[in-house]
């Protein structure tokens, strides 16, 4: 018997309430919950509580928010990524395969996927007609299994036996609709694509020990096991044959957070109200920790400039992450592979370009004291001019524009990186120096902080450079 944990009450639960086996459920979790609240016999706690609780699994009663109490289960309460499921592995509601097919539509169309290998059985067979209406970045659509109806030759190219049969020498992608017997035959998969999907619903997943396979396919290539509300997919993609990049994404925090910490990210610890000894810290080495109050995460950026040596250098925040695609889905975290491969067309990876109404009317609403607002700006301003006077216009243009890349988030080559960095604390460390924050409160202490951060859409209005814009997770 599981021991399952609800989470989030609502028309869904109400909805399938008879089709839950509540033996095995030992308690609901929701925010809006009060104390002593019972229902259907279970007490009802707030997340914070699921501490005092074992159990096998959460079952995320939602599908509009299953993304965002996902990334919150995850980030702020610690819960282990391979315990939430959704709500449909514990009613035993079936997904209509219309329903993944067009979660794969979304998917293909979120990168340049031009030759794919669709693997019997299929949602695409019973879900189109063209390949077109499937995406029309596909040039080859070729299928494994028998395609009995001759209208079906407008979806798909070539049609093969069985996999030993296919003749194409490398595809972009293969699909594999349930779960891989015998394991081996990923192997072969492998062996004619540069990367794989295996989807498949949360009953059949937790069935064949989903968690426990992704170790095993990790010898097939990088393996991410990625989740939303219809069910499980594991993305596997080639390792590269050639060097790998020397690539490191830091990530920012001042608070207790559940961090990525691999061989791509690496946790800094800032100011003074976190430490962790497993993490890196800002206060080690040649450092400017003492403006992290004024400046936020550039106090960061500063200790990566002078002590760190990878060639390619990333920054992301302890709630913001770049997905490895358009297609924003749990767990599609960017990796080195698709670093790898976005460097061979471009000089820097960015978040999507963020409009606005004017950027410095942005930068106003986000600092509480009009004088203090009024002061940083001078002050940065002015600084720029003296020390940088050729992006005084820059400067002008994006404070009045509408345009402005956010958050510091970035991934670029080192020569790039040691340029920015350069022109950035050429006049920033003055201009935190010069301004007095000591009487100021809230959000007013951190208007430099405001200003840096659009610091990086300024220095980008002089520089040549091929930029990627990749859409960023944004974590409770």
């Amino acid at each position: 018997m599981k021991r399952i944990v609800i989470y989030a009450r609502g028309r869904l639960l109400n909805r399938y309430i008879k089709n839950i086996k509540w033996k095995e459920v030992i308690v609901i979790a929701d925010k809006s919950a009060e104390s002593g609240e019972i229902y259907k016999n279970k007490a009802v706690i707030h997340p914070d509580n699921l501490v005092r609780y074992q159990y096998d699994y959460i079952a995320v009663f939602s599908d509009r928010y299953f993304d965002e109490i996902y990334a919150e289960l995850v980030g702020s309460y610690y819960i282990p990524a391979a315990k939430i499921i959704s709500w449909r592995a514990v009613t035993g509601v079936n997904i209509p395969k219309f329903e993944f097919a067009n979660f794969l539509q979304k998917y293909l169309n979120s990168d340049n996927f031009v030759s794919i290998l669709d693997c019997h059985p299929s949602p695409i067979y019973q879900t189109f007609m063209t390949k077109e209406s499937l995406s029309e970045k596909i040039v080859r659509l070729d299928r494994i299994g028998q395609c009995g109806c001759p209208v079906m030759k407008n979806l798909y190219d070539h049609k093969y036996m069985d996999l030993a049969n296919v003749d194409f020498s490398f595809y972009d992608l293969a699909l594999l609709w349930e779960k891989p017997e015998p394991m081996e035959i990923i192997g072969q998969i492998m062996g004619k694509s540069r990367s794989c999907l295996i989807l498949m619903n949360y009953a059949e997943a937790i069935e064949w020990d989903i968690d426990n396979k992704v170790n095993i396919l990790k010898q097939y290539g990088n393996v991410q096991l990625l989740k939303n509300n219809l069910g499980c997919i594991i993305k596997i993609e080639k390792k590269s044959a050639e060097k790998q990049f020397n690539t490191r994404i830091y990530v920012v925090t001042h608070k207790k957070y559940n961090i990525k910490n691999d061989d791509l990210y690496k946790p800094i610890c800032v100011g003074d109200n976190y430490y962790n000894e497993t993490y890196l810290s800002e206060k080690n080495g040649d450092n400017i920790s003492a403006l992290n109050e004024k400046i936020n995460e550039c106090t960061a950026l500063y200790w990566i400039w002078k002590n760190t040596k990878e060639e390619y250098i990333g920054l992301n925040h302890y709630r913001r992450y770049f997905y490895d695609s358009n297609m924003r889905i749990c767990g599609n975290f960017l990796c080195k592979e698709t670093i790898e491969r976005q460097f061979e067309k471009y000089d820097i990876l960015l978040p999507s370009l963020s409009r606005t109404y004017y950027v410095l009317e942005e930068i106003r609403r986000s600092v509480s004291d009009e004088e203090t607002f009024k002061r940083g700006y001078e002050i940065i301003r002015s600084r720029i001019e003296e020390q940088q006077p050729d992006y005084i216009a820059a400067f002008d243009s994006v404070m009045h524009g509408h345009r402005e890349y956010i958050c510091n988030l970035f991934v670029m080559k080192r020569d790039i990186f040691e340029a920015y960095c350069e022109w950035l604390f050429s006049f920033l460390i003055d201009v935190a120096n010069q301004m007095d924050v000591s009487r100021c409160t809230g959000n007013s202490r951190r208007v430099i902080g405001f200003f840096a951060e659009r610091m990086l859409t300024v220095w980008l209005f002089r520089q040549d450079l091929r930029i990627k814009e990749l859409p960023i997770l944004k974590l409770f």
